[in-house]
């Protein structure tokens, strides 16, 4: 699994918003006993939303963690995330 904390700077031009992430990530490995190991690293992101009416927008992103000798070992774990969404306001 998959956890993060991030935070978003943007900018906004008419019915558009640009936006950078950055935070902090971390991945879990379980098998069928449980949790095997975890670790974290910095997560960063880029993407965009736009807004089709007032009460709905779609929006597209890409965001990667990055950890280096996870738990310790020489191996590097990388998480990709590409994010296309559609938001409703009720």
């Amino acid at each position: 699994t998959n956890t993060a904390a991030r935070a978003l700077v943007g900018y906004s031009v008419d019915r558009a918003l640009l936006y950078a992430s950055a935070g902090l990530g971390k991945v879990e490995f379980f098998d069928i006993d449980g949790p095997i190991d975890s670790d974290s690293g910095p997560m960063i992101g880029i993407g965009g939303r736009y807004a089709v009416t007032e009460r709905m927008s779609v929006n597209l992103e890409y965001s990667t963690l990055m950890i280096k000798d996870f738990t310790g070992i020489p191996v590097d774990v990388n998480s990709n995330l590409f994010v296309l969404g559609v938001n409703y306001k009720f």
